[in-house]
């Protein structure tokens, strides 16, 4: 674009200078016309009346000089006016590239951050610690007529790294504090069995609260389900949400579990 620039200016400086060079010698064609008819017309005239034919020869040769250099000006000022623009266009252009330019390094670069971000998302979920619980084994007794389950739970880190069991909590009993490290693959058999009754709906729900290397805390909820056989009841364990610390459910897991 430079390299145009240059070439359009130096293309007009030639043609300028032509364009005076041809002025010049129209110029003089004009004044050698005008000493032509001076010495064919007015110098077989009277005093008087050659007077008015010089002068008029004279004028009518510095008009038509006048008018030579007025046309030169004239195509002189559009063509710079033309280059003015040229330039204007061709400085347009440098910036539109410019802009361009750094609008496709920010794109580029969010780019590049985004799949960063991803990729060190999808290695922490892949090294994560993966909590699950389980019975270890369970009773359903009646109190009252109502039937209330004592159940044996077990925990277990299915995922690749280490996690903390803080605590783990179930419906209609108190929470069970244990502080333990369980490693990758290991089982924590949780000692202290849970009490609680069985609702109409038959679904009971805990939460296991955990650490990881990444995590100032996560919960793992859980439900519990329960029928009426016909020698019994049949129990199963299901996981469901892993909350983050800063999810807006995580202090309060089993509230709209249902729509969650």
């Amino acid at each position: 674009m430079l390299f145009g620039a240059f070439n359009l200016v130096w293309h007009e400086s030639a043609l300028r200078t032509e364009q005076r060079v041809k002025a010049a010698d129209a110029a003089q064609d004009y004044a050698a016309s005008a000493d032509k008819e001076i010495r064919d017309r007015c110098r077989s005239l009277e005093a008087e009346a050659q007077l008015v034919c010089v002068t008029e020869a004279i004028k009518a040769s510095r008009e038509s000089q006048r008018e030579e250099y007025d046309l030169v000006a004239q195509q002189q000022a559009a063509r710079w006016t033309m280059i003015a623009g040229g330039a204007a266009s061709i400085g347009l252009i440098v910036s539109l590239v410019g802009i361009v330019l750094v609008w496709t390094t920010f794109r580029e670069t969010r780019r590049s951050t985004n799949a960063a971000i991803r990729s060190y998302d999808a290695f922490v979920k892949f090294e994560s610690p993966m909590i699950d619980i389980d019975f270890s084994e369970y009773s359903v007794l009646y109190h009252n007529g109502s039937p209330m389950v004592l159940a044996y739970l077990v925990v277990r880190n299915i995922g690749r790294s280490p996690a903390i069991i803080i605590d783990v909590s179930v419906q209609g009993d108190e929470s069970r504090t244990y502080s333990r490290i369980i490693a990758s693959g290991e089982k924590l058999p949780l000692k202290d069995p849970f009490q609680f009754y069985i609702p109409e709906s038959g679904a009971v729900y805990g939460f296991i609260e955990f650490l990881t290397a990444v995590s100032p805390g996560k919960k793992r909820v859980f439900v519990m389900g329960f029928e009426k056989m016909e020698h019994g009841w049949r129990a199963s364990i299901h996981p469901n949400d892993i909350l983050d610390h800063d999810d807006p459910y995580y202090d309060r897991p089993f509230e709209d579990i249902d729509r969650r």
